[in-house]
């Protein structure tokens, strides 16, 4: 258009490629039912996030209440090695002083 003005027929057709384009966005973003779309994928994908968060924390805690375990029961032997030990030292300086 050599005058520069914007004709009906010109106008239309912008129109109407706008309003294709608009609605292949609108599409793409939560689908034809407004159900679908990248907006739900990717509100599917903060759910599985925060339930995969949740699992990886419950499974660290499980392993931390395991390792505190372990050196409860690291503890307790030593514990009980170190009396038996000490009552065996005692048994022997016991005897070793009745036999002089």
């Amino acid at each position: 258009n050599p005058s520069g003005l914007v004709t009906r027929v010109e106008c239309n057709r912008i129109s109407g490629e706008t309003r294709r384009e608009l609605t292949i966005i609108k599409n793409a973003l939560v689908g034809e039912d407004l159900r679908h779309g990248l907006v739900k994928e990717v509100g599917d994908i903060k759910r599985d996030t925060r339930n995969l968060k949740k699992i990886l924390n419950s499974e660290q805690e499980e392993v931390d209440e395991k390792q505190k375990l372990a050196m409860k029961y690291k503890i307790t032997i030593v514990g009980a090695l170190v009396s038996s030990l000490t009552l065996i030292g005692l048994k022997i300086i016991e005897v070793a002083s009745t036999l002089l």
